[in-house]
């Protein structure tokens, strides 16, 4: 949802991470993923529809991250109704996620 290299997952090839580098939900239609990190900003993401977030859960990813802390907790709802298992952001919970990430990615 905007270039990469405007957040710190920019760095995550380096990290051992493949990156699939999209600028729309079409863009990501077709790849096949078990994680997926969608990086944008507040105001990209509340261009998506709950829905269109969804297409990620339907479509076999097993966890759904986005970076950034959700501005309100209306936002937090709706984007873990859309299919949302975590934030990444400053202060999150790390060792969780990268526990659960290390878990499905093997």
């Amino acid at each position: 949802f905007g270039p990469i290299g405007d957040t710190p997952l920019g760095q995550g090839e380096r990290a051992g991470f493949e990156l699939f580098v999209g600028h729309s939900m079409e863009d990501f239609l077709g790849q096949s993923a078990a994680i997926v990190c969608l990086c944008g900003s507040n105001s990209s993401y509340a261009e998506v529809s709950v829905e269109e977030f969804a297409t990620f859960k339907n479509s076999g990813v097993q966890f759904l991250l986005m970076a950034g802390h959700p501005p309100t907790q209306l936002e937090a709802d709706r984007w873990q109704h859309a299919g949302v298992d975590a934030h990444i952001a400053l202060g999150c919970d790390a060792v969780s996620i990268l526990t659960t990430l290390q878990e499905i990615y093997g």
